[in-house]
C-alpha cells in the first residue's frame, strides 16, 4: 500500500495517499510504516506534496487535539500546540530554506494555526512560550510568517519552479543530450 503512494502515476499516487489517511484514522496502519511517504513532502509534483500535507496535517500536527475543530482552530492555546508541532517536523528540514518552504506550502491549506499571525508573532517574542523554543525554531517561525504574509497578498510559497539542480537518470541523460546535439547539428546546416 506504501509503495503505491510513491508511484509515478499521479493519478494513482494522490488516491493511495487518501487511502493511507483513512487507514491512519481507523488505526488499521502502523506509524512505523510512514517513513518513506514523509519524504514526499519535498517531491516535485504539487499534487502528490498536497496530498501528504493534509496526512501529515492530520496525523502529526492535529492528532491530540479533542476540541472540534472550529473551536481548535480559533484558540491562541491550539494555536501554539499546533505550530509547535509544525516547528517539530520543520526541524528535519531547518538546513534548506526551500524545503522549508515546501513543507510550510504543502501544509499551509489544512492548518489554519499557521495564518494565525498574533500567536506566531507571540511565540517570536516569547511571551507565554509553551515551550522553549531554539533558534532554528525562530527562524522557522519567521519563514512561517513570511509564508502567511506572501499568501496574503496573493503570492506563492514555492514558486512553480524553482532553482534547484536537476538529476537525471542515465535514460534521461541520454535523450537530453541526444536533443542538445541534434539541434546543435540542425543549427550547422
Amino acid at each position: 500500500m506504501i509503495q503505491l503512494a510513491d508511484d509515478i502515476d499521479i493519478s494513482v499516487a494522490v488516491p493511495a495517499i487518501g487511502l493511507i489517511k483513512q487507514l491512519l484514522r481507523h488505526q488499521l496502519l502502523s506509524d512505523d510504516d510512514l517513513g518513506p511517504l514523509y519524504d514526499l513532502l519535498i517531491d516535485e509534483p504539487p499534487m502528490i506534496r498536497r496530498a501528504i500535507g493534509e496526512l501529515v496535517y492530520d496525523h502529526l500536527i492535529a492528532q491530540n487535539c479533542k476540541t472540534p475543530s472550529v473551536a481548535r482552530d480559533g484558540d491562541n492555546e491550539s494555536s501554539e500546540i499546533h505550530i509547535s508541532r509544525m516547528l517539530h517536523i520543520l526541524r528535519e528540514f531547518s538546513d534548506d530554506p526551500v524545503l522549508s518552504s515546501y513543507v510550510i506550502d504543502d501544509i499551509w491549506d489544512d492548518m489554519k494555526a499557521m495564518k494565525d499571525w498574533k500567536c506566531v508573532i507571540s511565540m517570536l517574542l516569547d511571551e507565554t512560550p509553551i515551550a522553549e523554543l531554539t533558534d532554528m525554531d525562530g527562524t522557522n517561525l519567521v519563514r512561517m510568517l513570511r509564508a502567511s504574509a506572501k499568501k496574503a497578498v496573493g503570492e506563492r510559497i514555492v514558486l512553480a519552479t524553482d532553482n534547484r539542480k536537476m538529476y537525471y537518470n542515465k535514460s534521461q541523460k541520454v535523450a537530453v543530450s541526444s536533443v542538445v546535439s541534434y539541434s546543435i547539428g540542425a543549427k550547422s546546416h
